[in-house]
């Protein structure tokens, strides 16, 4: 029971709390079980998830706060979850890597068992960015939930976002004709 406290209310056993050390061996051709896959980082307070099958640490919960691009991606680097920084928006892919489109995931977009919260039915601006032929520029946002799927929105607009930790830290630009 004292895991279910620990978890913030998610049932025993729906991933492990552990100090560490965690020793992920990540590699994108494998698939983990959540409650193998997702490691809630003890040492971290709480306050941040490895993904043993990417090896990306993840903030658990996302920013309340809603920010046009350029603000979310300096709130990223700048903030200290877990007491660390090293902080980054993620990237399409990587965001894209936590879905889950299997039936069973339907009401959450996420593998079941998974710990993280407040992501249901949210859309997460990513690092990845577009230029079309006119020169517009657009980030490419990640909505989570049952309805998930890949839009674009102007930098200006406010919108939630997610750090993440860990993996390449390359700014993806995509060119449209």
């Amino acid at each position: 029971m004292l895991a279910g406290a620990l978890l913030g209310g998610y049932p025993a056993g729906a991933q492990t709390v552990a100090p560490g050390p965690y020793y992920a061996t990540p590699s994108w051709d494998q698939q983990l079980r959540a409650a193998s896959r997702f490691v809630v980082l003890a040492n971290w307070n709480l306050e941040a998830v490895l993904d043993r099958e990417t090896g990306l640490v993840w903030q658990r919960q996302p920013a309340e706060t809603a920010l046009a691009h350029a603000a979310a991606h300096t709130a990223c680097m700048l903030v200290r979850t877990g007491g660390r920084g090293g902080w980054r928006l993620p990237t399409v892919d990587e965001i894209g890597s936590l879905l889950d489109t299997t039936p069973a995931a339907a009401g959450s977009g996420l593998p079941i068992g998974h710990p993280f919260m407040g992501v249901a039915g949210v859309a997460f601006q990513t690092a990845t960015h577009e230029f079309s032929s006119d020169g517009t520029f657009a980030v490419f946002v990640q909505r989570v939930g049952p309805n998930a799927d890949l839009l674009s929105a102007i930098p200006s607009i406010a919108l939630r976002y997610r750090c993440v930790r860990g993996g390449a830290n390359a700014q993806h630009v995509r060119g449209r004709n």
